[in-house]
C-alpha cells in the first residue's frame, strides 16, 4: 500500500517576502545556481589560502568565513526563536520552562567562578583568537595552540574582541557555541515531533538527557577547546534532522559551513565530520534511488541533491585544504608499543562499564540496551550506523597517538562528541516507539522525567574533576584572578594596561600566570618570587600588584597586606590569599 503523500510546508512569505521564500522556501534550480557559484567560489578561495600563495585569496576567504559565522549564527538563533513561538503558541508551558532554565543556569555558570574552572590552557586559546583579529588574514590558515587549526579560536574570541578582556567573556566565548549547539539540538528535534505528529514538548528530554553525562557538565565547566567538537555535533544534529524534514537554502548553509569548520577544529570534530558526510551522501542516494524510505516525501528532490553532492564537495574541499597546510594534530598516527586487538576491546568496554571514569554514568544501561538492539539489526539503519561509528570513536580515542599521550581518563574527553549522537539516536527510537503504538505522555509524567534529569545534571555539575586531573590543582587560581579583577579595577587599570605583577608561592601549579595572563592581561610583566625574596629589576613606578598563597609581611618594599579568603564548596576547600598593591 502507497504511504499518503505528505503535505507540503509552505514557503515562508511573511516579512520582506522574496528573500524569506529564497531563504526558507522549498529548493528550486536558482538555488542551485547560487550555490554553485557559493560553493565553487569559498572552495578555490580556501584552496588558494592553504597554498600560501595569494595573500588576497587568503584575505578574501577570511572575510567571507566570518561573515558567513555570523549569518550562520543568526540563522541558528532564528531557528530557535522560532521553535520557542511554536512552544508559546501551543502553550507548552513546560518545555518553554525548561530551555529558558537551562538556558539560564549555563549562563550563570560562566559569569560564577565559584561554579567553573579558569583554565591556563583556554586563556592561551582565546589569547591566540583575539590576538589574530589584528593580523592582516586572521591567522585564517594558521596554527595557535599546541599547533591546533587557530580559525577556531577566532569565534570564541569574539566576545572578548567585543565586550573587553575578562574571566566572563573568556567562558562566554567558549559557552556559546555550546549553548546555540543546545538551542540547534532542541528546535530541530522539536521540527521532527511536530513533522512526526508527536508532541514537541518531548524534545526537552533530549536536551536534558545531554548534562546526565558527567563528562559534559565537567568539560563546559572547564571551558576550553575540548567543548568544541560537541558543540558543533549538537547544532549539525538539530540541522540534519531539519534537513529532512524540510531542505531549505538557510538549512543547506549552516549546514555546509559548520561542517567546513569541522576540519578547523580540535580534532575530535573530525569525527563528527566523517559521520555528517556518511548521513549526507546516504541521504543523497535515497533521495533519487528509494524517496519512499525517507521519513517524509519531499519535491524537487533533483534539485535538492545535486545542493547536497555540492555541499558533500565542498566540506569535503575544506578538509582536503587543511592537509595542504599539514596538520599538526597527529589525526592519522597509531600509538606505538600496543596491542591493536586488545585496544580495541578493552577501549569499547572501558567506556561501557566506566573503568577508568565515568563516562556512561547514569545512561549506561539505556546506551547498552540501544547499542545492542541496533547492531542487532532491531532498529533502523541509521540507528545501526550511528552505533558502528560510536563504537568506532570509542576504539579511535585509545588508538590514535593525538598530542600527546595523557592518562587514559583524560584521553576519554575525545569521545565526548558520541554523547549527543547517542542522545540523538536513542530519543528518536523512543518516539518511533511512541508514534507506533500511539501512547502519550502526560505532563506529569514528562514533569517528573524532567525532574530526574535535573536532579543527575545539578550532581555532576557539583563534581570534581575526574578525567584531567590538572584543574583539581590549580582551583585556587581562579579566585586570585577574580580578585586582581577587582584590584586592577580599583587601581584605575584596565585589562591592556602595563603594570608588575608578583607572585609568591612554593606550588609549582601557580608559576604559570603568564598563560593566564596571554589573555587576561597580555601587557603585565610577570615576576615569580623566588625563595621569599622580591624580584630584583622591577620599575616601582609602575603600578605594581603582589598576591602570595602565604603571608609574605617584610617581604616587599612597601604597602599594606590584605587577606582575601575564599571557600570552595565544589571541592570542600577554604583557602587564603595574601595581597598588595602599590600605586604612585
Amino acid at each position: 500500500m502507497l504511504r499518503k503523500r505528505e503535505k507540503t510546508l509552505p514557503s515562508v512569505n511573511k516579512g520582506p517576502g522574496v528573500i524569506s521564500n529564497f531563504v526558507c522556501g522549498r529548493l528550486e534550480y536558482r538555488h542551485v545556481l547560487c550555490f554553485i557559484i557559493y560553493f565553487t567560489v569559498i572552495s578555490v578561495l580556501e584552496l588558494m589560502a592553504y597554498s600560501g600563495n595569494s595573500d588576497v585569496a587568503t584575505w578574501i576567504a577570511s572575510r567571507i568565513w566570518l561573515v558567513g559565522g555570523v549569518i550562520c549564527i543568526v540563522i541558528l538563533l532564528v531557528l530557535f526563536g522560532n521553535a520557542v513561538k511554536t512552544d508559546f503558541l501551543q502553550m507548552k508551558l513546560i518545555s518553554l520552562i525548561a530551555i529558558t532554565g537551562i538556558i539560564i543556569y549555563l549562563i550563570w555558570i560562566c559569569t560564577s567562578v565559584s561554579a567553573a574552572d579558569v583554565s591556563p590552557d583556554a586563556t592561551q586559546q582565546a589569547a591566540a583568537g583575539l590576538n589574530s583579529f589584528f593580523t592582516k588574514n586572521f591567522n585564517y590558515t594558521g596554527k595557535a595552540f599546541l599547533g591546533y587549526p587557530n580559525r577556531q579560536y577566532l569565534l570564541i574570541a569574539l566576545p572578548a574582541l567585543f565586550f573587553g578582556r575578562s574571566i566572563a567573556t573568556l567562558h562566554i566565548g567558549f559557552a556559546l557555541p555550546f549553548i546555540i549547539g543546545i538551542l540547534t539540538m532542541y528546535s530541530g528535534l522539536r521540527g521532527w515531533l511536530d513533522k512526526k505528529g508527536i508532541n514537541g514538548s518531548y524534545a526537552v528530554i533530549a536536551v536534558y538527557a545531554i548534562f546526565a553525562f558527567r563528562f559534559v557538565t565537567e568539560y563546559y565547566i572547564n571551558f576550553e577547546q575540548a567543548i568544541l567538537p560537541i558543540s558543533l555535533t549538537m547544532i549539525l544534529i538539530g540541522l540534519f534532522l531539519r534537513l529532512l524534514c524540510r531542505p531549505d537554502a538557510a538549512g543547506v548553509f549552516c549546514i555546509a559551513w559548520i561542517g567546513g569548520l569541522c576540519s578547523n577544529c580540535y580534532t575530535p570534530a573530525l569525527a563528527t565530520l566523517g559521520l555528517l558526510l556518511l548521513l549526507m551522501g546516504l541521504f543523497s542516494v535515497t533521495l533519487i534511488l528509494a524517496p519512499r524510505r525517507l521519513p517524509f516525501l519531499l519535491e524537487n528532490r533533483k534539485q535538492t541533491t545535486y545542493i547536497l553532492i555540492m555541499a558533500i564537495v565542498n566540506i569535503l574541499i575544506f578538509y582536503m585544504a587543511t592537509l595542504l597546510g599539514v596538520r599538526a594534530d597527529r589525526v592519522t598516527r597509531l600509538r606505538e608499543g600496543i596491542h591493536y586487538s586488545s585496544v580495541i576491546y578493552k577501549s569499547i568496554l572501558n567506556f561501557l562499564t566506566d573503568k577508568n571514569a565515568i563516562f556512561m554514568g547514569f545512561m549506561g544501561l539505556l546506551v547498552i540496551v540501544y547499542l545492542v538492539a541496533a547492531l542487532s539489526l532491531r532498529l533502523k539503519v541509521y540507528d545501526l550506523l550511528i552505533s558502528l561509528w560510536v563504537l568506532g570513536v570509542f576504539v579511535a580515542t585509545n588508538l590514535l597517538e593525538g598530542y600527546t599521550t595523557y592518562a587514559e581518563a583524560a584521553v576519554m574527553q575525545r569521545a565526548l562528541v558520541v554523547i549527543p549522537v547517542l542522545i540523538a539516536g536513542m530519543f528518536l527510537a523512543f518516539c518511533d516507539f511512541v508514534k507506533k503504538h500511539n501512547l502519550q505522555m502526560k505532563n506529569d509524567i514528562l514533569s517528573v522525567i524532567l525532574f530526574v534529569l535535573i536532579l543527575i545534571g545539578r550532581h555532576n555539575f557539583a563534581q570534581t574533576n575526574q578525567s584531567f586531573l590538572y584543574y583539581n590543582y590549580i582551583q585556587p587560581m581562579k579566585y586570585m584572578l577574580e580578585d586582581l579583577e577587582n584590584t586592577t579595577d580599583q587601581l584605575g587599570l584596565s585589562h591592556t594596561d602595563t603594570f608588575n605583577y608578583v607572585i609568591y608561592t612554593d606550588n609549582i601549579c601557580f608559576t604559570n600566570s603568564a598563560d593566564y595572563f596571554k589573555f587576561l592581561y597580555p601587557k603585565a610583566i610577570v615576576y615569580n618570587a623566588e625563595k621569599g625574596a622580591f624580584p630584583e629589576g622591577v620599575d616601582l613606578s609602575l603600578p605594581t600588584v603582589i598576591y602570595g598563597d602565604y603571608n609574605f609581611t617584610g617581604m616587599t618594599p612597601s604597602g599594606e597586606i590584605r587577606m582575601i579568603s575564599y571557600d570552595n564548596k565544589r571541592y570542600e576547600e577554604q583557602g587564603y590569599w595574601y595581597e598588595e598593591s602599590i600605586s604612585k
